[in-house]
């Protein structure tokens, strides 16, 4: 036997938020780990500075084993226990003591006389998590007015004069914040106040004696309007996906300094708005834990984006005069936002649900299975929610064979 294969047959020892202690088998050793970073990149210097920041908690993929006649009983009281909202301590012969949360478990009783748990926990700290949620918020809402004040200062300190040019661009890109956002408003307040700000932006690019700042301030408008007010935080990072990906295919189609700064502006203001929108869930908005990593991801995904397209624009550096540099308190202002929300997002998770997965021990149906994991209801909205949550196909509903992996919450 193997040195490796020995330690494998060492017990991982987990104390869960009950206090109950397992000493299950395992394998497989592996964790990541993310750093909040920012990046800042300058004229006149070749390459990229990386700020980097103090690091997220490691997460870990966990695969343990509950082996010999009592497996099932001690699987039964490990999921019960697991239920318990407080952190875990994992005690690991690779990585010593640590504190998580689980993310999901997945549960697997189709071998022989043992189940398997497959688990992706995240290192949290050990203490309270601070009840500063509403601070939080408030900061980042804050750090949205500022980026959205930057950017309009910025559009008006680099473009004094709206030429007929963009003017076509700039309406082409409200026309496409129109279509893509109308269809999220599904309350007719909502609809004909929104399409009031469309024509208010649409008037001021037009009326000549409008002061940029002002025009650039009722475009930002409409990009807010409906991040703020659709009601899931589902629909809204929605919404500011789809709107920062036809931003920059409308104004950077032609890239000119001008296109450039008009991307960074509005772009700046969609970033901002998802980051806001993910602090300022509705209730029921984070059901799920994996819907707050999600969450996280999208805003951490559109900032990269916004990054990648400013930094491959910037001007080289023998066209300083006439090629387009990132605005610094911009830059500055969207970055704070950011690392604001990422670093407080998490808090949400504590009050979300953690996913399980089971391997179906026998032929089942969505009826049995929903009062089996969460009881029947009288609008049935607990077999509904189990078949969304599957993506059960239209035989499944009848019939959920032996084996299939069933996810539910908790």
């Amino acid at each position: 036997m193997s040195w490796i294969e020995q330690l494998q047959n060492v017990e991982v020892e987990l104390v869960l938020g009950d206090g109950e202690r397992f000493k299950p088998l395992w394998k497989e050793a592996k964790r990541t780990k993310k750093y909040n970073t920012s990046s800042y990149n300058f004229i006149d210097i070749i390459g990229t500075l990386v700020d980097r920041q103090q690091p997220e908690g490691y997460q870990y993929d966990l695969t343990l084993f509950f082996t010999g006649a009592s497996h099932l009983d001690v699987a039964s009281k490990f999921q019960t226990s697991a239920d318990d909202k407080r952190f875990w301590t994992l005690i690991h012969p690779y990585w010593g003591e640590r504190y998580v949360q689980p993310i999901s478990i997945e549960e697997d009783k189709t071998t022989l006389n043992t189940t398997i748990f497959k688990i992706q926990v995240w290192e949290t700290l050990s203490n309270k998590y601070p009840l500063q949620k509403q601070l939080s918020n408030d900061r980042v809402t804050e750090l949205q007015g500022d980026v959205n004040l930057m950017a309009s200062k910025t559009f008006e300190a680099q473009i004094p004069v709206i030429d007929a040019s963009l003017k076509t661009t700039l309406k082409e890109s409200v026309d496409k914040i129109d279509s893509t956002s109308s269809k999220y408003l599904t309350l007719s307040e909502d609809f004909a106040e929104f399409k009031v700000k469309v024509s208010k932006a649409k008037s001021m690019i037009d009326d000549a004696i409008q002061a940029p700042i002002d025009v650039m301030r009722s475009i930002i408008d409409v990009i807010n309007y409906p991040v703020e007010v659709v009601q899931s935080v589902n629909d809204r990072i929605k919404i500011a996906k789809e709107l920062l990906s036809n931003i920059e295919a409308i104004i950077l189609r032609k890239k000119t300094k001008d296109t450039i700064i008009v991307y960074e502006c509005q772009a700046s203001a969609v970033v901002a708005g998802m980051a806001n929108a993910t602090m300022t869930p509705n209730d029921g908005d984070y059901k799920l834990r994996s819907d707050v990593v999600n969450a996280m991801d999208s805003v951490r995904s559109a900032y990269e984006t916004y990054l990648i397209n400013l930094d491959s624009n910037q001007a080289v550096r023998s066209d300083v005069e006439g090629g387009y540099t990132a605005d610094t308190d911009v830059a500055q202002n969207v970055n704070a936002l950011v690392m604001e929300t990422l670093a407080n997002i998490y808090d949400y998770s504590f009050g979300a649900k953690q996913e399980r997965v089971v391997a179906l021990e026998e032929d089942s149906n969505p009826i049995l299975l929903a009062h089996r994991f969460y009881g029947l209801d009288k609008e049935d909205e607990n077999i509904q929610f189990l078949i969304d949550t599957n993506n059960l196909s239209l035989d499944e509903l009848f019939e959920i064979k032996k084996g299939r992996k069933i996810a539910y919450y908790i």
